[in-house]
């Protein structure tokens, strides 16, 4: 686990959190308590504290708990319970506003099965005019896919598969995380989710440098 001034400088170059939400953020972990681990700054003292808004102040937390950098327990009569969520690398970027539009559904369309064997071509060695066989069109799609893919890429200019680098990697993390950090840096660096992935491959790399 990572201490409280580590997660402080973390925070503060987290993209996407608005600076009232780093500032409250910024509080709230200043305040964390390594006995009780958690802290109770109430609402009216935030705002007092930081010259903001109470409802500022709320939509803050809220936003943080949405990050997953904090987690609050609500109680009546008494201040909330924060509790911060030291795993750097399971924080999520907030999200974005999205303003509604009309949907618009494209039509499908299958390269592969709608060729239309009737193409004239203007290549140079084949005169206007002439037909274009669907087979040699196949083969020039399946090219292209093949010398775009990433996996095909990397193994053709000697790069190790992003799986196979992760391989390498996880003894070293198991040895710096303790165990319940661990579980939950394997399952994001084994997630199908590419981004994600990488975000663990570079954490490991970045702060744990392994």
């Amino acid at each position: 686990m990572q201490n409280k001034f580590y997660i402080l400088q973390q925070l503060m170059r987290f993209k996407g959190l608005p600076p009232s939400a780093r500032v409250v953020g910024y509080e709230i972990v200043n305040h964390w308590n390594y006995k009780t681990k958690s802290c109770y700054p109430s609402q009216e003292y935030l705002s007092g504290k930081l010259n903001v808004s109470t409802p500022t102040v709320k939509r803050a937390v809220k936003l943080l708990e949405e990050c997953n950098i904090i987690k609050v327990e609500r109680a009546k009569g008494t201040s909330n319970r924060y509790m911060i969520n030291f795993v750097e690398m399971t924080w999520k970027t907030p999200p974005k506003k999205m303003i509604p539009v009309s949907p618009v559904i494209p039509k499908p369309i299958n390269i592969s099965t709608n060729i239309d064997t009737s193409i004239n071509t203007d290549i140079s060695d084949v005169h206007k005019g002439d037909k274009v066989d669907r087979v040699d069109v196949l083969n020039i799609i399946n090219r292209f896919r093949k010398n775009t893919n990433s996996n095909y890429v990397a193994v053709k200019k000697g790069l190790k598969h992003r799986r196979n680098s992760l391989a390498d990697v996880v003894p070293k993390v198991r040895k710096r995380l303790s165990y319940d950090s661990f579980l939950e840096w394997y399952k994001l660096a084994y997630s199908d989710n590419q981004n994600e992935s990488d975000r663990a491959l570079r954490y490991a790399r970045e702060v744990l440098a392994v």
